[in-house]
C-alpha cells in the first residue's frame, strides 16, 4: 500500500527524487525520525543476519514497514496532497523514496521477485541504480543518521496514542467523537514527560482530545475499594482484626493494591 501510494502521487506530480539533493539534516522532524528508524532497523537486521537469524531479521523489517505505513505515511499524507512543490513536499517525497528503495534492498533475500519489481520501478525507470536489486550491496546503517533521543520520544508518543485508542475502543467511544481531555501518568519519568510535551499536538490530534494533562498520581486515574476478608483474617489474627481493618482504611488504597 505504501509503495502504491508513493507511485500514484509521484506520477501525478511527475516527481523525480533524483532531481533534488536535500540532506537529511535539513528535512522536517518526522522525516528525520523515520530515517533514524530506518537506520536503526538496518543496524539490527545486519547484526541478526550476521548470526544467520533470518526469522528475527524478517520480523524487524516487517515492523518497520508497519511503522512507515501506519504512522509516517498516515501522518504525512497531506504533505503529498498539497499542490505547491515546496520544501515540505520535496522532503516527504525524498524520504519516502529513500525508505522504499532501502526496504527493497533489505527484502531482496526474503522476497526476491517483489523486491526486484519495486526496486526497478523506483530506480531503473529513472535511469538510476543497478541493473538488478540482487546486484546491489546489502544496505548498511548510517549511524550518523540515528537519533536515539528522537526515536525514543516519538516511540513514547506512539505508545500513548496506541493506549489511548485502546481505551476508546474498550469504552466504545469512536475516534471521531472528541473528548474533553486525556490524563497521563508516568511515575516521575521525566524523559517520557519531555517526549509527551514535545509531541503534545500530535497526541491531541491522534486521540481527538481537547486537552492533555499529567496526573500527579495513580489515584487520579484509578480507585480501589479495599475490603478485608474478615472470616479469613479472623481465624488467623483474632482480636487484631479491628486494628488491621483500621490500618487498611487509613492507608492509600492505590498503594495497597500495587
Amino acid at each position: 500500500n505504501t509503495y502504491s501510494f508513493f507511485v500514484i502521487y509521484a506520477n501525478i506530480d511527475n516527481f523525480n527524487p533524483y532531481d533534488y539533493d536535500l540532506e537529511v539534516g535539513d528535512r522536517f522532524e518526522i522525516d528525520r525520525w523515520i530515517i533514524s528508524e530506518l537506520n536503526l532497523t538496518l543496524k539490527k537486521v545486519n547484526e541478526l543476519m550476521d548470526d544467520f537469524n533470518v526469522t528475527e531479521s524478517g520480523r524487524l523489517i516487517q515492523n518497520f514497514v508497519e511503522v512507515l505505513s501506519n504512522w509516517y505515511v498516515r501522518r504525512s499524507r497531506r504533505r503529498f496532497w498539497k499542490s505547491e512543490e515546496d520544501k515540505d513536499k520535496i522532503s516527504a517525497y525524498s524520504t519516502l523514496h529513500e525508505c522504499l528503495v532501502t526496504i527493497s534492498r533489505m527484502c531482496a533475500p526474503f522476497i526476491p521477485f517483489l523486491s526486484e519489481e519495486i526496486y526497478k520501478n523506483l530506480t531503473g525507470s529513472l535511469g538510476r541504480g543497478e541493473e538488478s536489486v540482487h546486484l546491489e550491496r546489502y544496505p548498511a546503517a548510517d549511524e550518523s543518521l540515528i537519533d536515539e533521543e528522537l526515536s525514543f520520544k516519538m516511540d513514547t508518543a506512539r505508545k500513548i496514542v496506541g493506549l489511548g485508542r485502546a481505551v476508546r475502543s474498550k469504552v466504545n467511544i469512536k475516534i471521531r467523537q472528541p473528548v474533553e481531555k486525556v490524563l497521563i501518568y508516568f511515575d516521575g519519568d521525566t524523559g517520557k514527560k519531555e517526549a509527551i510535551n514535545r509531541f503534545k499536538d500530535i497526541i491531541i490530534s491522534e486521540l481527538n482530545v481537547k486537552e492533555l494533562e499529567f496526573a500527579r498520581g495513580l489515584d487520579e486515574l484509578v480507585s480501589y475499594d479495599i475490603k478485608p476478608n474478615l472470616p479469613v483474617l479472623g481465624k488467623k489474627y483474632g482480636s487484631l482484626v479491628p486494628k488491621i481493618r483500621d490500618a487498611l482504611l487509613s492507608e492509600s488504597s492505590v498503594r495497597i493494591a500495587l
